[in-house]
């Protein structure tokens, strides 16, 4: 790793983390490397580095403002510390010699992402349609059903063909319909 220092802040929520990493680099002569979102509670890791002095320098400024719930300068990192700093969960970090490689690989990517949602959307769209017709086939299912129950029985009650009574007609026109004044 060159000899920059590097620094650290945690702060809640990620726009307080832009904000935070707007700060730094308007305040010192720092380099943003990017951010990297923490496992849970909503906290991002903003790194920037630049020499000892700016680094302290623009977190000190940052600490100002917004919501910081802690902040680190290492200067001079040790072997090895790079791969924790700059990997591949640091969003917004490129590698200066895979400047060019990485933006050809985002175009195309970016044209895949594209092409992968055209065939989400119609993918949605065929399921939507597929739903559409299952629900109509139930309702006409349903309405098949009805009619053949209309035409097996006419009382609603006593379900029996043979009864006179139609569905709606006063109970004392069933067949079976039983009088409970008469048997008190």
């Amino acid at each position: 790793m060159s000899q920059l220092a590097v620094g650290i802040i945690e702060v809640i929520g990620l726009s307080s983390a832009i904000e935070i990493a707007d700060i730094c680099v308007k305040s010192a002569n720092v380099t943003l490397i990017g951010y990297e979102l923490s496992q849970g509670n909503g906290m991002v890791v903003v790194k920037i580095e630049g020499d000892v002095g700016s680094v302290t320098a623009s977190i000190q400024a940052a600490s100002n403002k917004g919501r910081i719930y802690s902040k680190k300068v290492i200067p001079r990192p040790g072997y090895g510390i790079e791969d924790l700093i700059k990997n591949k969960n640091t969003v917004g970090y490129k590698d200066l010699d895979t400047n060019i490689d990485n933006n050809t690989n985002m175009l195309s990517i970016n044209e895949d992402i594209k092409d992968s949602k055209v065939d989400e959307d119609i993918e949605y769209k065929k399921i939507n349609e597929d739903k559409e017709e299952d629900v109509i086939n139930n309702i006409e299912e349903n309405n098949l059903k009805k009619d053949d129950s209309n035409k097996k029985y006419t009382c609603n009650l006593c379900k029996d063909s043979k009864c006179p009574r139609e569905k709606g007609d006063l109970r004392v026109n069933c067949i079976h319909y039983e009088d409970k004044d008469t048997n008190s």
